[in-house]
């Protein structure tokens, strides 16, 4: 009797007739005398990389954690294709995630946070200092400049002292000091001599003109 002919195997298993009797060959997933015991292939953990395994009629089905991909999770997702990394930022993928390389002034883990730079002082020497995206900018008081505001102004190289004064850089200002029969800030208030006497101290005494 060829008991195959009443296909006794299920789930696509082969029949082989035997003497006597028959034999199932069952298809992948499947167990049994006629094939149809499901083998729980989650029972030697298939799904790699943190995958959640689910049970399925003949075979089964891995759900991949973030960064993995693939019937068992062994495929790395390259998140640098999707450019992350804003703000300029440089991507670099790795196993299961990706991680950006900021640039100057920004943070976060897409380099979406702007950092704010004046809150450690950079502006010196009473600079006004205003954050802007990605970097800053120093408002410098008067007699100095520079990105930090660090660079003393030579005001004497623009010459200000008037009627031969000389003039001595200060930092963030200057001195000028005048010759006789002159004053003011850049000596240029003249003064006329009202009266000169000798003891042994010899006196002027002067009134602007």
């Amino acid at each position: 009797i060829n008991e195959c002919a009443n296909d006794p195997c299920e789930n696509a298993g082969n029949c082989t007739n035997t003497d006597g009797s028959y034999r199932c060959d069952c298809s992948h997933g499947w167990e049994g005398e006629h094939c149809t015991i499901d083998i729980n292939e989650c029972d030697i953990n298939p799904c790699e990389n943190g995958g959640n395994c689910t049970n399925t009629d003949g075979s089964y089905r891995c759900d991949c954690s973030h960064g993995w991909e693939g019937a068992n999770c062994t495929n790395d997702i390259d998140e640098c294709t999707t450019n992350p990394c804003e703000n300029d930022g440089t991507c670099t993928n790795d196993n299961g995630s990706y991680r950006c390389d900021c640039s100057d002034g920004w943070a976060g883990v897409n380099c979406t946070i702007d950092i704010d730079e004046c809150s450690n002082n950079p502006c010196k020497n009473d600079g006004n200092c205003t954050n802007i995206d990605g970097s800053y900018h120093c408002d410098c008081s008067h007699g100095w400049e520079g990105v930090n505001c660090t660079i003393d102004i030579d005001e004497c190289a623009s010459y200000p002292c008037k009627n031969g004064g000389n003039c001595t850089n200060n930092n963030g200002s200057y001195r000028c000091d005048c010759l006789i029969g002159w004053s003011g800030e850049n000596c240029e208030i003249g003064m006329h001599l009202l009266l000169t006497y000798t003891t042994h101290v010899r006196v002027s005494l002067y009134t602007e003109n």
